[in-house]
This record gives C-alpha cells, structure tokens and sequence, in this order.
C-alpha cells in the first residue's frame, strides 16, 4: 500500500514541476514573435570546439555505467 502512494507522489510532483515549470516557459517562448533577432556572428574555424566532445563524454559514461554494472552483477547480499 504504501508504494502505490509513493509512485502516485512522485508522479504527481513532476507532473506539478512540469506544468509549472517547463509550460510557462514554452507558452512565452511561443508568443515572442516580435522579439528582434539576435546578432548572428560568425564564429571562425579555430574558435569553434571540436563537435565529437559530447559523443566522447557520453560514450566515456556509458561505458563506465556498463562496468560499473557489471562489476556488481556477481555480488550478493552476502557480500
């Protein structure tokens, strides 16, 4: 008894997070069309970074997730 009552509790917090959060925000962003455009700057071939960081940073962590799963797979509550 006391699960349901915690899933109903976590799901209605983000559901009031996201209602009250994340909607505002996107309702205000859809209604500014007048708003004048940023300056569009070019960036130069050096300054730019180089685009395979956040592949390298989210293989880097899924591998370390994966090991970490592993790792512990053979573990009881033994241990």
């Amino acid at each position: 008894m006391k699960k349901r009552w915690l899933i109903r509790f976590v799901s209605l917090t983000i559901i009031v997070v996201l209602f009250f959060v994340v909607l505002p925000g996107s309702l205000r962003a859809a209604g500014s069309y007048n708003t004048p455009a940023p300056p569009s700057g070019k960036i130069s071939e050096d300054d730019r970074p180089w685009p395979g960081t956040p592949w390298l940073i989210s293989i880097v962590l899924s591998a370390g997730a994966v090991a970490v799963g592993l790792k512990n797979a053979r573990r009881t509550h033994l241990d």
